[in-house]
Formats: structure tokens, C-alpha cells, sequence
């Protein structure tokens, strides 16, 4: 499948490529995803503060950095806060949806921010309240 030239990604996702390397889905993030140049990827400043949870748990205080830093350097991906119209679309999303917060405001972060689709590895969200095309990782990597 052809990933669109615009893609809302998941928290999930991320770690995946960042945590679980020599795995399918951190070379389909790495390969498929992440290294076409034509293609722009957007994620919610929540995907950082999800990211380093485990990093402030169990890691030195430098794992912390280098994880955002590794965020951060990633090609083609913009990391946007959640603003008014995010809070708003995410409001939206939730009620139509059941979605916990946290998922909403990823949905509402690629539906504001006009992705084509939104890649995650949650089924979950593969629902018509989504309010935007979900793929699901695995099923793209087969």
C-alpha cells in the first residue's frame, strides 16, 4: 500500500522505531514511513510526554534526552501542541467515539493538521468517530 503524502502518526509507533529496534515494525517506521522525503508526518507534543514516561521510570536522566532529541531529529515529522482547535476536535472525536483523551487529541493533532490518514498499531481507533482514515501498522506490514 501507498502511505499518503500526509500522516498523523501514533505514539505507538514511535516506539516501536525507537525502543524495539531489528524489529518489523521499527524497519516498516524507519523504511516505509519515515523515509520518503515527500512525505510529512505529524504527531502531538503528547507522543513526547508519553515517549519519556518509561525513560523517567527506569532510565538515567540522560536517556530522557537522547530520547526526545531522537524524537525530534526524526525526517519530515512535525511535533505540534495541543492548541484550542486541537482541544476542540478532540472534544468532538471523544464524544462521537468513546476514545479516551489521550487518543482523541492524537486523532484531532492529524485531523487539524490536515494528514491524510493516521497510522497507528491500535485497532481501537480504526472507528467511523475517528474522523480521519486509520491504518493500522500491522496490517500494513503484513
Amino acid at each position: 500500500m501507498n502511505l499518503p503524502a500526509r500522516l498523523g502518526i501514533d505514539t505507538n509507533c514511535f516506539i516501536y522505531l525507537l525502543e524495539q529496534g531489528g524489529t518489523a515494525r521499527a524497519a516498516y517506521m524507519a523504511t516505509a514511513v519515515l523515509s520518503d522525503p515527500a512525505r510529512e508526518a505529524v504527531t502531538s507534543t503528547l507522543t513526547l510526554a508519553e515517549l519519556l514516561v518509561k525513560r523517567y521510570q527506569v532510565g538515567p536522566p540522560s536517556a530522557v534526552d537522547e530520547a526526545r532529541a531522537a524524537l525530534e531529529a526524526l525526517p519530515g515529522l512535525a511535533i505540534v501542541p495541543v492548541d484550542s482547535d486541537v482541544a476542540q476536535e478532540a472534544a468532538r472525536i471523544r464524544a462521537r467515539s468513546g476514545f479516551l483523551l489521550p487518543d482523541a487529541i492524537q486523532l484531532a493533532t492529524a485531523v487539524v493538521h490536515e494528514a491524510d490518514a493516521f497510522l497507528t498499531n491500535d485497532s481501537r481507533l480504526n472507528h467511523p468517530g475517528a474522523g480521519i482514515r486509520v491504518l493500522i501498522l500491522d496490517d500494513l506490514i503484513g
